[in-house]
C-alpha cells in the first residue's frame, strides 16, 4: 500500500493546522444484499440522520454506557457538553431515535434489539499513550505512540510490549507516520490518552452476529430530564454529589440529561427497547481480537469481518473524527487492514468504499 494516505507536505506544519480538523458526519458502506446495519458512534447533532437511520431499517448499534438518573453525565455520545444548543438537539434526536426505532420494531415479525457496543471504563483495561513534549507555541504530540495496562503506575516504562509494538507497525503499515504527531493532538483534551473504545465497540459488532453468547439483555426506557425538572415532592431530579476524589457534579443550567431506566419485560412505552449489551469479563476476548485486526497478516478474525460485512447491504455510521480522540478515524485504518491480505473481487467493492472514507479524514 506504501503511503497511501500520507500527507506528503515537507516541513513542519504551521500552527494553525497542528490538528486535524474535527467534524461529524453520516458515513455509508453499501453491498449488493443483506441486512442492514446502523452504529451510533457519536452524539448525532443532525436530525437528518435520524431519519437516515429509520429509514435504512437497519439494526441499531451504539456505542454508549446506558447511565440512569443519579449517575452525573450521560455517555458522551449522548450529550454535547461545551454547547446547551447542541446538546439539546442532540437529546432530542436520541429520544426520537428510541422512539421510531420501538415502533419500528413493534411493526417487525422478528423485531432487532438495540446492541450496545461500549464497556464501563473500569473495563477498559488496555490504555494508548500519545508521546508529548513541550514547544515554544505550548505542548505538542510527538507522533509517537504505546499502549499500557490502565492500572500501570508508570505507563511510560510499562509497556506491553507486544501491543505496542503491533500498533506502532500498524501506523507505519497505514502509512500515517509522518501526521501522526497531528493526529495525535485530538487528544490532548484527553491528556494525550486513548481508550480506543472505537475499535473495541466495532469488534463488538462483529461479536454481536457471530459469539451472541458474550452479550446478555436487559429492557431500558429512554428518558429525557431537563436541568430544572422536579419530582413530586418539589425537589429537583438533578442533585449535586461528590462523584469522589472531591470531584463534585451538579447539572449545567439549561441543559436537558438523557437517561435510561431498566424496565420489566413486559412494561412498554413509546420510548422502550431491548437492549443487548457486552457481558462483564468480555473484554480479555475483545482486545484479542483487536490485536489480531491490527497485525499485518491474515487471520480468522479478519476473515470473519469480511465475512459479516459480506450479507451487509448497508451500514450508515454516525462518526466523529477528531473529535478529542482518534478512534474514530482508527477504526476505519483497522477496518481497511481486514482486506489488505486477502481478498476477493466482491470484498474489494467494501475496500474501495472504505478507502474513500479514509482518504476524506486531511
Amino acid at each position: 500500500m506504501g503511503n497511501m494516505f500520507s500527507n506528503t507536505s515537507q516541513g513542519p506544519p504551521a500552527r494553525e493546522s497542528r490538528r486535524m480538523e474535527p467534524k461529524q458526519v453520516y458515513e455509508n458502506i453499501t453491498g449488493p444484499n443483506g441486512r442492514s446495519i446502523v452504529e451510533l458512534a457519536g452524539a448525532p447533532v443532525d436530525s437528518e440522520w435520524i431519519k437516515r437511520a429509520i429509514e435504512s431499517q437497519g439494526t441499531l448499534f451504539v456505542q454508549g454506557e446506558l447511565k440512569s438518573l443519579g449517575q452525573g453525565d450521560p455517555a458522551s455520545n449522548f450529550r454535547f457538553k461545551s454547547d446547551k444548543e447542541t446538546n439539546n438537539k442532540v437529546t432530542s434526536n436520541l429520544m426520537e431515535l428510541f422512539k421510531l426505532y420501538h415502533e419500528q420494531q413493534k411493526n417487525k415479525t422478528n423485531p432487532e434489539p438495540v446492541v450496545i457496543t461500549s464497556v464501563p471504563r473500569k473495563m477498559r483495561t488496555q490504555v494508548y499513550h500519545m508521546g508529548k513534549c513541550e514547544t515554544d507555541s505550548g505542548v505538542t504530540a510527538t507522533g509517537e505512540m504505546w499502549v499500557s495496562s490502565s492500572t500501570a503506575k508508570d505507563p511510560m516504562t510499562e509497556r506491553l510490549t507486544k501491543e505496542t509494538e503491533t500498533i506502532q507497525k500498524f501506523i507505519e503499515k497505514m502509512g500515517i507516520e509522518v501526521e501522526f504527531a497531528k493526529m495525535a493532538n485530538s487528544t490532548e483534551g484527553a491528556g494525550y490518552r486513548s481508550y480506543m473504545a472505537d475499535l473495541i465497540s466495532f469488534v463488538l459488532m462483529i461479536d454481536y452476529h457471530f459469539h451472541k453468547e458474550m452479550f446478555e439483555q436487559k429492557k431500558f426506557e429512554a428518558v429525557l430530564v431537563r436541568a430544572d425538572d422536579k419530582n413530586e415532592s418539589g425537589e429537583p431530579l438533578l442533585k449535586e454529589f461528590d462523584q469522589g476524589r472531591g470531584r463534585m457534579w451538579k447539572p449545567r443550567e439549561g441543559h436537558d440529561y438523557l437517561y435510561f431506566k431498566e424496565v420489566d419485560a413486559s412494561y412498554d412505552s413509546d420510548y422502550t427497547n431491548t437492549f443487548w449489551y457486552p457481558k462483564e469479563g468480555s473484554l480479555e476476548k475483545v482486545y484479542s481480537q483487536i490485536h489480531q485486526l491490527l497485525t499485518l497478516e491474515e487471520s480468522g478474525f479478519k476473515e470473519m469481518v469480511r465475512k459479516f460485512f459480506e450479507e451487509v447491504k448497508s451500514y450508515g455510521r454516525i462518526s466523529d473524527h477528531w473529535l478529542n480522540d482518534i478512534d474514530d478515524p482508527f477504526t476505519f485504518y483497522m477496518f481497511y487492514n481486514c482486506y489488505l491480505y486477502s481478498c476477493t473481487r466482491e470484498e474489494g467493492k467494501v475496500k474501495d468504499q472504505i478507502e474513500k472514507i479514509i482518504q476524506s479524514f486531511s
